[in-house]
């Protein structure tokens, strides 16, 4: 059984009564650990004392770049990547490691252009909800040519898929998987009616594309609106070639 405990932290007075301030642990980011720009193992919170922790969600920005990189993508080399991935880490840095969030997570993600990472076959909320907590993710980007990035939760394996667009855009290609394919990375598929989750570049030559991850616990409160906790920022991963 849940309990309350610490995650009603705190409580402030109003005319209007009492606002209730719930916390829900973030993910530690000394549980992350990458390796190189293709594997990352992520360690899960216990959430056991939350009545209000739901699932783990997790945001993505595909990103064009004319570098390629073998090795682990640290935050000096965001802005030669792409000036997009600079920037968007900028605004999230302070909110990375918090014990709490004074603004809206997913509006954070969603004004940069972030989206919510999705699985085929299977639902994120139902893959990653409370049967999840306290074991560890992998997030396998493996360079081979053609294999498809994948997620491990308990024991299972799930291919990576780019959001759908919810009716607000049309994604190409059409199988939406982390593949660096000529329509993933064209220039003129990265606007807001066709693959708005890809931030474009100017690139002579040879064209790659990154993906930064970010996760959230996410919950609901007694009044049924979402509550998040601090992000924690995974990392940046090659995407590998089609073919």
């Amino acid at each position: 059984m849940k309990y309350i405990k610490a995650f009603l932290i705190m409580f402030m007075f109003s005319t209007c009564g009492i606002d209730q301030y719930i916390y829900l642990e973030p993910v530690n980011s000394a549980g992350i650990a990458v390796t190189s720009n293709t594997y990352a193992t992520v360690r899960l919170p216990s959430m056991d004392d939350s009545l209000y922790f739901k699932y783990f969600a997790l945001y993505y920005r595909i990103y064009i770049s004319g570098l390629l990189l073998s090795s682990t993508v640290s935050t000096d080399l965001f802005t030669t990547v792409n000036a997009h991935l600079a920037s968007d880490y900028s605004v999230f840095a302070p909110y990375l490691n918090n014990t709490s969030v004074s603004t809206s997570v997913d509006s954070l993600f969603t004004n940069r252009q972030y989206r919510r990472l999705a699985l085929e076959g299977a639902s994120v909320e139902d893959v990653l909800d409370d049967n999840v907590t306290s074991t560890t993710l992998v997030f396998d980007f493996t360079s081979t040519p053609g294999s498809i990035p994948s997620l491990v939760a308990n024991s299972q394996r799930y291919k990576l898929q780019r959001t759908s667009g919810n009716g607000l855009f049309s994604p190409v290609p059409s199988n939406r998987y982390f593949l660096n394919t000529p329509e993933l990375n064209a220039s003129t598929n990265a606007t807001t009616a066709v693959n708005a989750d890809v931030a474009d570049a100017t690139v002579t030559g040879t064209r790659y594309t990154y993906v930064a991850l970010y996760i959230v616990s996410t919950g609901i409160d007694s009044n049924f609106a979402p509550v998040y906790s601090a992000p924690a920022f995974i990392g940046v991963f090659s995407l590998p070639e089609q073919f």
